[in-house]
């Protein structure tokens, strides 16, 4: 079957059988050749199929020979990677694109299509919750403060929601809540629970009134709270005006006595939250007290007075003799006789009452004096005129005696206790109310 081509190529040979050939030049013939056999082509190994895993939220991708034969060795390029039990791969570089051939000592395959092991997807962090205790105005409040933008928030129960910046709306005062977030490949594990509670409650609107307002006899007032009943920490607390500024009065029993006149107010406060309710506003009445006042009495000129020292234009004041007969009004009155006098100051509904005698009314300036010792004119009387100082000149204008804050001390002596000549003097008057007067007076023993 064989024949011989150019260049003694032997063509034609059947595979595997076994062939001898002699060669003749038409007369001789060669002996046979040595058997010879054209064996069949080696076998390459088939080019290695990887599969490839995707990358899950808690593992890496992975790539696995299959079909894999361990009696063949498998090349990587870029070299690293390993070959485990069933053909898995190890040792790749994650991200990395890998070829791999296979070879049984005599062939190698051609490189398999190019493979790659992606990172583990990304799990979203758990939401971290920041919660606002309740106050006295608003109740608490929740924000994630993690907050991710590019994450979806899902609740447990369902029924809130999350704006820009993390604040969560919708959740019902007292439930408890869990959060996670998605980024639409993996979920991350719940939040911790959390929970707003309600508005601090605050006692109702206390109901009180001014049970005693203040009397001629009695400067102050009392404040009465009826309701409500207080509850665990709580107090009524007043504030308001009294003598010595704002008062704050804090009680259990809703009694505040010794109360200024003026304007207050009243709520009740819880001392542990620090939560107010609502206040009213009491008015203790302009406090009406018995006027207080006292006297001042002496000569005006020619004329005895009687007046209030400081008057108060808010009070009215009448005046009446021993005989309870009213003699005048107003803040002074002219008397020209000894007696005992009355005046009542009247605020309002209250009335003090004052008393003055008068013993000498007499107010003119005694022309001359007899201190002879009879007991009759032995001075010079000047007490009821309010005497600032007294000077006495004899006739050729020489002093010869002075004295201040003057009532009747003149006997006729000099100041240095010399007895005068019977004799006109003259003298210079200076009243405590600035007045001057002059005149003379004339001794007779």
């Amino acid at each position: 079957g064989p024949t011989i081509g150019a260049g003694g190529i032997i063509n034609n040979m059947t595979i595997g059988t076994s062939y001898t050939v002699n060669v003749s030049d038409g007369s001789c013939t060669s002996t046979e050749s040595a058997a010879f056999t054209n064996n069949a082509m080696l076998v390459t190994p088939a080019v290695p199929t990887v599969n490839t895993t995707a990358p899950t939220c808690v593992a890496d991708g992975t790539s696995t020979i299959n079909p894999y034969d361990n009696t063949l060795t498998y090349t990587f390029t870029p070299a690293g990677p390993t070959i485990g039990a069933g053909g898995i791969i190890n040792n790749m570089t994650i991200g990395t694109s890998y070829t791999v051939n296979v070879s049984d000592g005599s062939c190698t395959s051609a490189e398999s299509a190019a493979f790659t092991n992606d990172a583990m997807l990304v799990t979203p962090a758990v939401p971290t919750i920041t919660t606002t205790a309740a106050t006295c105005s608003a109740d608490g409040t929740s924000t994630i403060s993690n907050y991710d933008g590019t994450v979806t928030y899902a609740f447990t129960p369902a029924g809130p929601s999350v704006a820009v910046g993390g604040a969560i709306s919708g959740m019902t005062t007292g439930t408890s809540y869990t959060v996670n977030a998605s980024n639409g490949s993996c979920t991350s594990a719940e939040s911790v629970a959390f929970t707003n509670n309600a508005m601090l409650a605050i006692t109702g609107t206390p109901v009180a009134s001014v049970t005693e307002q203040p009397t001629c006899t009695n400067s102050f007032g009392t404040i009465t709270v009826t309701s409500p009943t207080l509850t665990a920490n709580e107090e009524y607390v007043l504030e308001g005006p009294d003598a010595t500024g704002t008062i704050q009065t804090n009680t259990t029993d809703g009694i505040f006595t010794n109360l200024a006149s003026g304007d207050y107010t009243l709520y009740i406060s819880d001392t542990v939250t620090g939560c107010v309710s609502n206040s009213i506003i009491l008015t203790v009445d302009t406090v009406t007290v018995i006027p207080s006042f006292d006297l001042n009495n002496a000569c005006d000129g020619v004329d005895y007075t009687i007046s209030v020292n400081n008057p108060n234009s808010n009070y009215t004041y009448n005046w009446y003799d021993s005989t309870g007969t009213l003699i005048g009004s107003g803040e002074y009155i002219i008397v020209t006789q000894a007696d005992t006098y009355e005046v009542q100051a009247t605020l309002g509904t209250c009335i003090a009452t004052e008393y003055i005698t008068i013993n000498n009314a007499f107010c003119s300036i005694p022309k001359g004096l007899s201190p002879n010792g009879d007991g009759l004119n032995d001075t010079w009387e000047l007490s009821n005129l309010d005497v600032k100082q007294v000077k006495i000149y004899n006739r050729y204008g020489t002093e010869v005696y002075s004295k201040s804050d003057y009532t009747n001390e003149w006997d006729g002596t000099s100041d240095k206790g010399n007895e005068l000549p019977d004799a006109t003097y003259y003298y210079v008057i200076w009243f405590n109310n600035d007045e001057t007067t002059t005149g003379w007076v004339y001794i007779n023993r």
